[in-house]
């Protein structure tokens, strides 16, 4: 790659985005209302307050120099050399969009049911409750005419934010009403103190997806919480069942009583009493098979203790221990035959 001398790979940095766009490629901005922009070719990608980021690729940055090679895929040096070319280019004024004149907001005007509204948007995926609990609350609604989803924004109890996406598979169509305020956009409501994040979306449309995908967790999580542990759990946890509980001592390894444990799909806990001592509750509606188990536990035990063979060393072990035992005994036996003769 060619060189490129710092002073101007830091000048070249300087230029925004919108300045560039405004002096190389005016045709290139539309205007989306107040200080923000987007640009013809990527309808996803908006400008503002200096910086801007492309939705739908999930990248973005804060100069045209990253917009040159992100998203137009220039090499850097001819990425250089076309912001530095542009810095003494005349400034064009991009025509603002008619949608944000002084013109009132009002809503559009409501269609006499939902219906096609909710079959669009639970074949995008969305769950028919959250659908409901939009249109009940007045975020959601059909409009008369053109049978759009028509998502509304509040500034407290009083509408003053209203994007429209058409329904019809053949014709995209989305667009916000006239004099919408964007700092009201459409929002899906929490709890007071349900939750502490706020997560922000390109679309209405988007914010219903994770909202499908986040009760979805939420409920999943209060099923496991419902739910009655089963097998080895805390001593605290088999208490929590409400049944009453025996109990006995179980020396030795506990890993092979789980496995022993599971065959038989008992519920039970362990309570250490010193190290290698345990005591060993269980439901006492479970009893038979805990003393199945129990039993096979046991056999398993003897069975590991006979089939242990003492290695090599250990036997030789064993038997200079057996000699050394042996010889004091034999000694004594002479010295007590020398004494009696």
């Amino acid at each position: 790659m060619p060189f490129i001398p710092p002073e101007q790979l830091a000048r070249a940095r300087e230029m925004d985005l919108l300045t560039y766009l405004r002096c190389c490629e005016p045709e290139e901005l539309v205007s989306a209302g107040g200080n923000t922009y987007a640009t013809r070719s990527h309808d996803s990608l908006k400008i503002s307050n200096g910086k801007w980021y492309w939705w739908s690729h999930g990248v973005g940055g804060s100069n045209a120099l990253d917009y040159l090679t992100t998203v137009r895929e220039l090499p850097l040096p001819d990425a250089v050399q076309r912001v530095l070319s542009a810095a003494g280019a005349p400034v064009a004024e991009v025509p603002r969009s008619k949608a944000h004149t002084t013109k009132g907001f009002s809503l559009p005007p409501k269609h006499a049911d939902n219906r096609r509204v909710f079959s669009y948007l639970h074949g995008r995926g969305i769950d028919p409750e959250i659908i409901n609990h939009c249109i009940k609350r007045g975020l959601l609604y059909e409009s008369a005419q053109h049978h759009n989803c028509v998502f509304v924004g509040f500034a407290g109890d009083r509408p003053a934010y209203a994007m429209q996406r058409g329904t019809l598979q053949d014709k995209r169509f989305v667009g916000e009403v006239a004099g919408s305020d964007k700092r009201y956009s459409f929002a899906v409501p929490t709890t007071p103190g349900d939750s502490t994040t706020l997560c922000i979306f390109e679309s209405a449309i988007d914010a219903l997806s994770y909202v499908v995908r986040a009760v979805g967790r939420k409920i999943a999580k209060a099923h496991r919480a419902k739910q009655t542990p089963h097998g080895k759990q805390t001593v605290k946890k088999l208490m929590a069942h409400g049944t009453s509980t025996n109990s006995l001592e179980l020396s030795g390894d506990t890993k092979l009583f789980d496995r022993v444990a599971r065959k038989w799909n008992v519920d039970y806990a362990f309570y250490q009493t010193e190290p290698g001592k345990y005591l060993l509750f269980f439901k006492s509606g479970q009893a038979d098979a805990m003393t199945a188990c129990f039993s096979e536990y046991s056999r398993k035990v003897l069975d590991k203790a006979k089939s242990r063979q003492p290695t090599i060393p250990e036997q030789m072990k064993q038997a200079e221990q057996q000699l050394a035992k042996e010889k004091p005994q034999k000694e004594h036996i002479k010295e007590a035959v020398h004494g009696d003769r």
